[in-house]
């Protein structure tokens, strides 16, 4: 148990005045045998509570000269963006705000007035996250959001606000402490420089609750939160005592931390942990500036009623931006990042599998494709309940016919939801057989129709000849998808790699056509950008972040081969879809994304969800960790690649079972 030689000294006279105000609304009625029905009712009265605590009151619009934006990165996942007015000398620096609420409540808009305060008497362009809440979505679920939403910051943050994603700041108040310190550590981990700085206040940072200030005879009463109300936290966000990113006081390394901001408070259960942490860093050489104040837990977002708490909001603004602002990072905002590295991050069964498989000769196109032929597994036989059949789709307007391969349940009656799948490839190899055992299991677990599309490749078959193919078999299957037993209402397009980059393409091509549109896009690691300009495309280059398996020379060879009959060097959107603006993007279908965080394509798949979303388009982005491209196989082996299934799957099931 941590003991501290912290004075006690007077509770600051408003909060103390708050208190005898709001004592019963405070008092936690739980016992630790409650039984389901008396927590969930509570639950709901936490969540209305800490959605009307006074303090909550909005600034307003026009309070701060701060403008403000939502955006929806992922399926659940909201972010609000505050821009402070006024022109700046260089690239703002950056602050991902994590909001508390004992990791079941709590939103942005409780936290509106602070992030406006931190915008603007900070210089920062901050980005408040609106992450999805236990228990329905316990750990890890809300700290994946957050890593979402450094992703996503990390890749718009230069390109759309004008600032600089190399001095970003992650800052979180209690549970969003937690958070903060979580991401920190992860970022960490994952060898990323992502986080200059991190901004903890009165941070829950110990599952185990054995600091000193947890006792009833140190802390003396409760103060705005008890240990019992604290422990149910807890039990409500997951059971992960040893995990650091669960309960950062775990952590046995806290080496290569970004300089720290620590508030606590005195009157506060969880002011020991903030006063630990601090020792922790220190020891091992983290800058730390802590910040202690005669108060109650929360009681920065109680404006309304602690006159001191505006004030000190602006102050850790101050020294927040001048933390970033003294990092004194040069270069151009697009070097964000530096290669990943790669060996430090993948899932270890993906590694050993990595190592068994022959290394790409990326001389020539022809010696990509013989390198693919040689690291493809070999043909499956047809799953025992689901039946093959191959068909040429004649082309139309004197385009070529296109060869197509359908997997249908055997036995299956009425009609039936479809997928028209497009396989990966780099715009210049692929086949029909690759994805037989992939196709068979959805065909058979999800019981669909999916027609998979043998499209021409270049540089033989250059764009268009790939998107007139996509096109083709589109108009074939929603013009009349009952003669094919077909309904057309759950009609899905998608693919993997390339495949999905030409799903993206063909419904940009029709959003506007008079045809049936896909229900949804399912987009597995799109290829989608030609230009070479994001730090996930670059690490292709070699030396960190590059393993051996694809090089930038082959990149750059695929889309030179794609692109070969684009002679006037405009490449539209179809042929790119990286470049398609939010309104190219206006009304194109719902899309899902799935990527891994150490795919080369990961920035620009980040990039295009950011444009679906400005687009008012529904997009569910997932970024697994440690996944690499091809990730989706036939059958996973890794727990997050198996998670990657299930959400494709859930997906999926969406529009082929939306009464479920």
């Amino acid at each position: 148990m941590t003991q501290t030689t912290e004075l006690r000294g007077p509770l600051d006279a408003d909060a103390a005045r708050f208190l005898e105000r709001f004592a019963a609304a405070l008092t936690f009625p739980l016992a630790d045998n409650a039984d389901l029905a008396a927590t969930d009712a509570y639950l709901a009265g936490e969540r209305s509570r800490l959605t009307m605590t006074p303090g909550a009151t909005l600034l307003g619009p026009d309070a701060l000269a701060v403008t403000t934006e939502d955006h929806v990165i992922a399926e659940g996942v909201r972010v609000r963006s505050y821009r402070p007015a006024g022109a700046a000398d260089q690239p703002r620096p950056v602050a991902l705000y994590l909001h508390g609420g004992g990791w079941v409540s709590g939103s942005i808009e409780l936290h509106d007035s602070t992030c406006r305060i931190l915008a603007a008497d900070g210089g920062l362009v901050v980005f408040s996250v609106g992450y999805r809440l236990a228990p329905e979505y316990p750990y890890p679920a809300p700290l994946d959001d957050c890593d979402r939403a450094l992703q996503w910051v990390r890749c718009v943050a230069g390109e759309r606000f004008g600032a600089d994603p190399r001095r970003l700041a992650v800052v979180g108040t209690s549970s969003g402490g937690n958070l903060a310190a979580a991401l920190a550590l992860r970022a960490r981990d994952r060898a990323e420089s992502e986080i200059a700085a991190q901004v903890l206040i009165y941070p829950a940072l110990d599952a185990g609750m054995t600091g000193a200030s947890y006792q009833p005879e140190v802390n003396g009463r409760d103060y705005f939160i008890s240990a019992p109300h604290m422990r149910w936290y807890w039990q409500q966000y997951g059971d992960a005592p040893t995990d650091p990113y669960f309960s950062p006081l775990a952590a046995t390394d806290l080496t290569g931390l970004p300089p720290t901001v620590l508030v606590s408070a005195e009157f506060d259960l969880l002011r020991d942990d903030a006063i630990e942490y601090e020792r922790r860093l220190l020891a091992v050489g983290v800058p730390v500036r802590r910040r202690h104040y005669q108060q109650i837990h929360g009681f920065l977002t109680l404006m309304d009623d602690i006159g001191a708490a505006q004030g000190e909001v602006a102050s850790l603004a101050r020294l927040t931006g001048s933390i970033l602002a003294d990092l004194g990072i040069s270069g151009e905002v697009a070097a964000a990042r530096p290669a990943i590295d790669v060996t430090r991050q993948i899932e270890p069964g993906t590694r050993a599998r990595l190592d068994r498989l022959a290394r790409w000769d990326t001389t020539s196109v022809e010696s990509i494709r013989w390198t693919y032929r040689v690291v493809h597994p070999a043909p499956v036989p047809p799953h025992p309940r689901v039946r093959r059949s191959d068909e040429t789709i004649p082309g139309t307007d004197g385009r070529s016919d296109v060869k197509v391969r359908w997997y249908r349940p055997v036995g299956a009656e009425g009609l039936r939801p479809g997928l028209v799948y497009f396989h990966g490839g780099a715009y210049i190899m692929g086949t029909l057989e690759e994805n037989d055992d992939r196709l068979d299991l959805m065909a058979d677990e999800l019981g669909c129709a999916i027609v998979s599309v043998g499209w021409r490749v270049a540089p033989e078959h250059p764009y268009p000849d790939g998107l007139d193919d996509a096109e083709t078999v589109w108009r074939h299957v929603a013009g009349d998808p009952a003669a094919l037993g077909l309904d057309g209402d759950r009609l899905v397009i998608g693919g993997s790699s390339a495949g999905a980059g030409l799903a993206t393409a063909a419904c940009l091509r029709l959003k506007d056509e008079p045809i049936p549109q896909p229900a949804l896009q399912l987009l597995i690691y799109p290829m989608l950008d030609d230009r070479e300009v994001t730090p996930s495309i670059r690490a292709l280059a070699g030396g960190p972040g590059h393993w051996g398996l694809w090089h930038l020379r082959a990149q750059r060879l695929a889309w030179q081969a794609y692109h070969r009959a684009i002679t006037d060097g405009d490449v539209p959107p179809t042929a790119a879809p990286a470049r398609a603006s939010a309104e190219d993007l206006r009304g194109v279908p719902p899309a899902f994304i799935g990527i891994g965080d150490v795919d080369a394509y990961v920035d620009e798949n980040v990039r295009y969800a950011a444009t679906l979303a400005e687009a008012g388009v529904s997009v569910e982005l997932h970024v697994y960790p440690g996944v690499i491209h091809g990730g989706f196989v036939a059958r996973p082996a890794t727990p997050r690649t198996e998670q990657f299934l299930r959400d494709a799957y859930a997906a999926l099931a969406s529009v082929f079972n939306p009464v479920l």
